[in-house]
C-alpha cells in the first residue's frame, strides 16, 4: 500500500518534466475544477484533447461533463480500453471524487501516455463550485 501511495503522489505531484523524446515535455499532473474549466475552453474543437469519465454508466447518468467519452474504471477491460487510446493526445480526467481518476493518472503514466490532467476532487467537487455538466 505505502509503494502505491508514493507512486501516487510522486504522479500527482509532478508538473512538468523532461522527456527523452526530441526534448518533447510530457506532463502527468492533478489540477483543480477551475483550472480544469479553463482547459476545457480553450481547448474546444481540438481534436488532439479528449475528455475522460472514469466513473460508471448509473453515475455518468447522472450527470456528467459536455463532450466526454465514458470508461467505466471498474469494467473488467478498463486497462485494454484505456491502452487503445491514441498516447499522443492530452486527456483530462476525471472521476466522483478524484480516487478512481488518480489510479487512473498512474495507470496512463505507465502505458506511455504523454500529456494527462487529473481533475481534483472529481466531478462532485466541480459541482461544488457551480460549474456547467450534462445531464
Amino acid at each position: 500500500m505505502k509503494v502505491f501511495l508514493v507512486s501516487l503522489l510522486f504522479f500527482t505531484m509532478i508538473s512538468f518534466y523532461q522527456s527523452g523524446n526530441a526534448g518533447q515535455k510530457k506532463f502527468f499532473m492533478t489540477i483543480p475544477p477551475e483550472k480544469a474549466s479553463d482547459i476545457i475552453q480553450q481547448n474546444k474543437g481540438n481534436q488532439e484533447f479528449e475528455i475522460l469519465d472514469v466513473r460508471t454508466l448509473k453515475e455518468f447518468n447522472a450527470g456528467h461533463l459536455h463532450n466526454v467519452r465514458l470508461i467505466d474504471f471498474y469494467s473488467p477491460d478498463f486497462k485494454s480500453n484505456i491502452s487503445k487510446l491514441d498516447k499522443t493526445k492530452t486527456y483530462l480526467i476525471y472521476c466522483h471524487s478524484g480516487t478512481r481518476s488518480s489510479h487512473t493518472l498512474s495507470l496512463m503514466s505507465t502505458l506511455g501516455f504523454s500529456n494527462v490532467y487529473n481533475m481534483e476532487g472529481g466531478i462532485n467537487k466541480w459541482y461544488k463550485k457551480g460549474l456547467p455538466i450534462d445531464h
